[in-house]
């Protein structure tokens, strides 16, 4: 069925609500869904217009006059939550909702101005962030747009690499063959550990993440080591 004939209910009544006597028209209306409902190509979408009509209005289903604000309420309503991303339904269900509400220049207007309304009140998502964890506890957190980035004083331990959506990138112990300079090469051209931009010292740990956008090596010192996060392009060779 299409998302059209499942919302078919929705134009009908916005008719009835639109002409010169709502209460009266809004009768005839429930009798066209009604009528089109007992066929075979509507059925689904009269048990939605059931559902419609029993969630939103059954308390005010005896006062006409009630009935109809009531329904134009739930119309306003379903406006703010199409506006704000917040209707319970698939993506094709909220569509088509749209479709059905902006058909009609004046719900199109009022669609467009509750939008135009909250625009400036509906806050933007957060960048999605990276958080790192060292025995259980965050220790670091910042938005992917600030890499590259080094972590610096990174001590032996369990380390969890993470977005802030929850989603683990990487879990794993660091030890002190990764984070030590010594550990890691004994004491063989102790002189790289200077760090010069000629004799960049080179990791003991390289992972990609998030399917190679991105890369964390571990880089050893003496004392400690770093993380170092940096674009899938710019990983070491």
């Amino acid at each position: 069925m299409s998302d059209s004939k499942r919302l078919y209910f929705i134009p009908i009544i916005d008719d009835a609500l639109g002409s010169g006597s709502p209460e009266l028209a809004l009768a005839e209306a429930f009798k066209k869904i009604h009528e089109l409902g007992m066929t075979k190509e509507y059925k689904k979408g009269f048990l939605q217009f059931k559902t419609f009509m029993k969630t939103i209005v059954e308390s005010h289903i005896g006062d006409s006059s009630e009935r109809e604000q009531t329904i134009r309420d739930a119309f306003y309503q379903s406006l703010y939550d199409l506006v704000t991303d917040s209707y319970d339904g698939s993506d094709k269900e909220k569509n088509a909702m749209i479709e059905s509400f902006t058909k009609d220049g004046n719900w199109r207007s009022e669609y467009e101005r509750i939008k135009s309304e909250l625009a400036d009140f509906m806050e933007p998502h957060p960048p999605i962030g990276l958080e790192v964890m060292k025995d259980g506890e965050m220790i670091a957190s910042f938005a992917i747009t600030e890499v590259p980035i080094n972590l610096m004083n990174v001590e032996p331990g369990q380390y969890t690499v993470r977005l802030s959506n929850g989603r683990i990138l990487w879990e794993g112990k660091l030890q002190k063959k990764h984070l030590l300079w010594l550990e890691a090469y004994g004491d063989e051209d102790l002189r790289m550990a200077a760090k010069t931009e000629e004799d960049a010292p080179q990791p003991t740990l390289s992972e990609p993440l998030m399917g190679c956008d991105l890369t964390m090596d571990v880089v050893p010192d003496l004392q400690s080591g770093e993380i170092r996060f940096s674009h899938g392009k710019q990983r070491r060779q």
